[in-house]
Formats: structure tokens, sequence, C-alpha cells
């Protein structure tokens, strides 16, 4: 079983649609997979910076109890592939959850 720290993003009050989008997947992720979601951290810092409070802080937190970040958007997350890189070789582990099709099923997108 596989616990999971959730990192949701907005920008602005015309995107909470798109937050709630991102926590429903999430959501049915967890529901599916029968895995632990420990926390979800809702943060508003550009995806353009990686150098972010809230991202360090969920970061750290995968790090030191060995967590699963998990988030569903990729360009919410950051704008750069290389930084998915540089977490991953820090020790963090990445999974995004990706709809196959139409269909309800949702795929761990281990990076």
């Amino acid at each position: 079983m596989e616990n999971y720290i959730a990192c949701v993003r907005k920008s602005t009050g015309r995107q909470l649609l798109g937050l709630e989008e991102q926590q429903s997947r999430i959501n049915q992720f967890i529901q599916s997979s029968g895995d632990n979601l420990i926390e979800v951290v809702v943060k508003q810092e550009s995806g353009k910076n990686n150098n972010r409070t809230k991202l360090e802080y969920t970061t750290n937190l995968c790090i030191k109890r060995g967590f699963t970040l998990l988030f569903t958007k990729l360009d919410r997350f950051t704008r750069e592939v290389e930084f998915l890189f540089t977490l991953r070789n820090k020790g963090v582990k990445l999974n995004i959850p990706v709809k196959l099709g139409s269909s309800s099923i949702l795929v761990k997108f281990h990076i």
C-alpha cells in the first residue's frame, strides 16, 4: 500500500474548476487503488518558479517519510521536465494518475 502526498495548484479564481478537477482525480485514484492519501497541499505559487515554499515542504515530507508525491497535471506542477528528474534524483517518488481515453480508469504514471 502506497502513501501519498497530493499537490494541487491554482493560480487565479478563474481556475477554481481546475482545482476541483485535480482534487477529484486524486480522490478517484486513491479510492480505486486502495492506497493512502496522507495530505493534500494546495498551492498558488507559479509553475514557472521551482523555488516554492509549499513545494519545498511537500518534497521534504516525501523524502523524510518515504511518501510518494501525487499530482494530476504536469503543467500545474512545473514547466521544466528537468525539475522532475532533479526531484527524482533527490529521492522523491513521483506519480501522476492518468485517465485512459474516455474510460473512468486512472492508472499510475511513475516518473
